[in-house]
């Protein structure tokens, strides 16, 4: 395999990790919703749980429509509309390797649904709501450099 057809590039290494992290916040803010409403805004339980139903609804599209975008995906290979294959390609992943780099993506998500929640059972005690959306509010913005520095190749 030669150098140029690698996966594990420092670009593609830096949008993986920026993704993880932005997934963390996401899982986290999944846990914490509901019992925010109620603690800061005196929300009843039956409100504050309407808000999570944005999770729910979320997930049942998830379960039903992944299974064909990956279809499509596997399909048309690297011509498919995927975001995630944009960020890959953007990332310089070659187009071979991309079910590779779908697959690193997912497992870093499945990891992120694990760790988010954790890191906010220590993080939340610590620092209450307001330090612990700063937190996340930071993380998303260290991200966004990351992100936005990679761009396809041939194009400025």
């Amino acid at each position: 395999m030669s150098a140029d057809t690698r996966l594990w590039t420092k670009d593609f290494v830096a949008v993986t990790l920026a993704n993880f992290f932005l997934m963390i916040n996401y899982f986290m803010l999944i846990v914490v919703m509901a019992d925010y409403a109620m603690t800061t805004f005196d929300a009843s339980p039956a409100l504050a749980g309407t808000a999570s139903v944005f999770f729910v609804v979320y997930s049942a599209s998830m379960l039903v429509t992944r299974p064909q975008a990956g279809r499509i995906f596997d399909r048309r290979e690297h011509r498919g509309p995927a975001i995630l294959r944009a960020d890959h390609r953007r990332a310089g992943a070659p187009a071979g390797h991309m079910g590779l780099a779908n697959s690193t993506c997912y497992i870093l998500m499945d990891i992120a649904v694990g760790f988010g929640p954790a890191a906010l059972g220590l993080l939340q005690p610590l620092t209450g709501y307001r330090g612990m959306y700063a937190g996340m509010a930071l993380l998303c913005l260290c991200c966004l450099p990351v992100c936005a520095r990679i761009r396809p190749r041939g194009r400025r």
